[in-house]
């Protein structure tokens, strides 16, 4: 798998862009957004969540325990169970 996409991340590597986050057009959205991350990432990806959740006025944040990167792809369960609460309104 990693060879399959070697390309397409060196690409994104070379793009001067690729980590940019357009903050203005994500304020401007106004449906509801679940931002969930692995609560075993490095602090700093707790940072960029507590700041989307700031600037989005329907968003709201789920760690899924014991994961890293991609929760909902090694831990889906949990990921499911953290979409459903936000489905039930139990997130603010």
């Amino acid at each position: 798998m990693l060879l399959a996409n070697a390309l397409t991340y060196f690409d994104q590597c070379c793009d001067p862009d690729a980590l940019d986050i357009d903050l203005e057009s994500l304020a401007a959205f106004e449906g509801p957004v679940l931002v969930t991350y692995g609560d075993l990432r490095p602090p700093f990806f707790k940072r960029i969540v507590e700041l989307l959740v700031l600037i989005m006025p329907g968003a709201s944040a789920e760690p899924i325990p014991g994961t890293a990167h991609d929760p909902q792809v090694t831990h889906p369960d949990s990921y499911v169970r953290a979409v459903e609460k936000l489905a039930c309104g139990e997130l603010a």
